[in-house]
């Protein structure tokens, strides 16, 4: 399976999925990959993303480490953005390049130092 880096040691799958095993096995990888960046058990993960394939792998890593998912639309502006990021408390939001400037001032905004941008 291909994988993609975002930011350093924090991957998802490229766009090559295939079912169970090895969704399971990049869910798992994705987990390792948040716990060593420091994600902990209650954190919130925010998904600003469109629909993607590595969509669930991110959403399960997540939920796989006890941690909560808050879905942003991938319409919303800098302002709803913000919102979001401040009132689900948000400690790391992920996000695709097309939308990525609106997240990385929203983050910023909201007190977020961790902005993942899946190339």
């Amino acid at each position: 399976m291909n994988m993609a880096m975002i930011s350093q040691r924090l991957m998802v799958s490229q766009r090559n999925l295939t079912p169970t095993v090895s969704s399971n096995t990049s869910i798992k990888k994705l987990a390792s990959a948040l716990t060593k960046r420091g994600f902990k058990k209650g954190d919130v993960f925010a998904l600003y993303l469109p629909n993607v394939p590595e969509y669930p792998i991110l959403f399960f890593g997540v939920i796989a480490l006890g941690g909560v998912v808050t879905t942003l639309n991938p319409t919303f502006m800098e302002k709803e953005i913000g919102y979001q990021l401040k009132d689900s408390g948000a400690k790391y939001i992920i996000t695709v390049p097309a939308i990525a400037d609106k997240a990385r001032h929203a983050a910023a905004e909201a007190g977020i130092k961790e902005v993942f941008c899946n190339r």
